[in-house]
C-alpha cells in the first residue's frame, strides 16, 4: 500500500498508509490487554521500513502544508520513532513526549498493521453489503477473552477473524480500504501533533477555534487532561477541514477505540480508582464527551469537509450519518446495562461466530 500522496495540481489525496496516533502521557493502558503475540516480529520487522518512509512522506507533503505559521514552529522539530511493539503491546496505544527541545511521537509497528488489517475488513464487509458490527465484537472479544481460548494460543489477527479464509484480493475491497485509511491517518496523526502543540497552558488557552461555537461547556470546567484531550481532536478535525478530508470514514475505528476502551464495569467496585482514571484519561481512550465532540465539529463543518468531493451533496450526507452514529457510541460508555450486555456477548463468543 501506497503513502497519502497530494495532487499539486488538485490539492486531492491519494491511497495511504495509516497510522494511529493518539496522545498518551500516563501509564495506563486502554483495556490492560497486551496483543502482543498477534504478529510474528519478523513478519512487523519487514513492513517496519515500508510504514516509517510513508508515514514520514505524509507527515511533511501532507499535513505540514497546511499548518499555520504558529503551528509549524511548534512542530517543525517533530520526530517519528518505530517501534515494533507498543508499551504494553496496546494495539491503540501510540505515543507523544515533549522534554525541552525533544518531540518524539512513537509510532509501533503492531499497531499501524492491526489499523491497516482492521481496515480491510471493514472495506470487504461493506462492499459485501454485511454488517460491519462484527468489527466492534472482534475488538471485545479480544478485551475480555483469555489468549487460551483463541485457536493456537494467540489473538487472531482482524482478517482472521472476520473474513473468510478463501477471500480473493479485490480491487473494489482494496480502493475501499485504501479511502479508510487516508483518511485515518489524517485525522489521527493530526490528533497527536496536537497533543505536542498544545503541550503548554498557553497553547490550549489560546487556540483558534473553541467549544462555544459548538455549544460545549468552556474549556476549564473539566480537568487540564480531559481539556487537552478533546483540544487535540478538535486540532486534528481542523486539520481534516482545512485539507477537505470527509471525515466520515473514521467511524470504523472510533467504534474499535471505544469497545476497547475501560468502561465502569472493568474497574469493579472500585469507584475512586475509576473517578480518577476518568479524570485524567490517558489520550488513547475514549469517554462520552470526545465523541460528541466529534460529532459535533463533523456537522459543524461538513460543507468544508465536502468541498473537494464530486458529489457534495452525498458526501455531506454521509458525514451526518457518520456523525449521527458516533454520537450514539457515547450510549455504550455512559449505561452500564449496555457495558454488561457487551461483556457477556464478547465472552459468549468464538471466532467462527464473527466470520461470514
Amino acid at each position: 500500500m501506497g503513502a497519502i500522496k497530494q495532487d499539486c495540481r488538485s490539492g486531492r489525496l491519494w491511497p495511504a498508509i495509516v497510522v494511529a496516533v493518539v496522545l498518551t502521557p500516563l501509564p495506563q493502558q486502554c483495556s490492560g490487554k497486551n496483543i502482543a503475540s498477534m504478529y510474528k516480529e519478523e513478519i512487523l520487522a519487514e513492513l517496519a521500513e515500508r510504514y516509517e518512509r510513508n508515514i514520514s512522506w505524509n507527515l511533511e507533503k501532507v499535513i505540514k502544508p497546511v499548518l499555520t505559521k504558529r503551528e509549524r514552529a511548534e512542530l517543525q522539530d517533530v520526530r517519528l520513532q518505530y517501534p515494533l511493539i507498543g508499551r504494553g503491546g496496546d494495539p491503540f496505544r501510540y505515543f507523544a513526549t515533549v522534554e525541552g527541545k525533544s518531540r518524539i511521537i512513537e509510532m509501533p509497528v503492531l499497531s499501524v498493521k492491526f489499523l491497516d488489517d482492521l481496515a480491510t475488513a471493514a472495506a470487504w464487509l461493506e462492499i459485501k453489503g454485511l454488517s460491519t458490527e462484527t468489527l466492534p465484537a472482534y475488538v471485545s472479544m479480544l478485551k475480555y477473552q483469555d489468549i487460551e481460548r483463541f485457536p493456537g494460543g494467540r489473538y487472531p489477527t482482524p482478517l482472521e477473524a472476520l473474513l473468510p479464509a478463501d477471500r480473493r484480493h479485490e480491487r473494489e475491497v482494496d480502493e475501499l480500504a485504501q479511502d479508510l485509511l487516508k483518511t485515518n491517518v489524517v485525522y489521527i496523526l493530526s490528533r497527536e501533533l496536537g497533543s505536542i502543540h498544545f503541550s503548554s497552558p498557553y497553547t490550549l488557552k489560546k487556540a483558534s477555534w473553541q467549544p462555544q461555537q459548538i455549544g460545549m461547556k468552556p474549556w476549564g470546567q473539566r480537568s487540564r487532561q480531559q481539556d487537552l484531550v478533546l483540544q487535540c481532536d478538535a486540532f486534528a478535525l481542523e486539520i481534516m477541514r482545512r485539507i477537505g478530508v470527509p471525515p466520515h470514514r473514521l467511524t470504523f475505528y472510533l467504534s474499535a477505540q471505544a469497545y476497547w476502551t475501560r468502561s465502569r464495569i472493568d474497574f469493579d467496585d472500585d469507584e475512586e480508582v475509576y473517578l480518577s482514571y476518568w479524570h485524567n484519561p490517558p489520550g488513547y481512550a475514549m469517554f462520552p464527551e470526545r465523541l460528541h465532540q466529534i460529532a459535533d465539529l463533523m456537522v459543524w463543518g461538513k460543507e468544508d469537509y465536502a468541498r473537494q468531493q464530486d458529489d457534495k451533496l452525498t458526501s455531506t450526507s454521509q458525514i451526518e450519518q457518520a456523525a449521527r452514529k458516533i454520537f450514539r457510541l457515547s450510549y455504550v460508555l455512559e449505561k452500564q446495562s449496555m457495558q454488561w450486555e457487551v461483556k457477556q456477548k464478547a465472552l459468549g463468543q468464538t471466532i467462527e461466530d464473527l466470520r461470514p
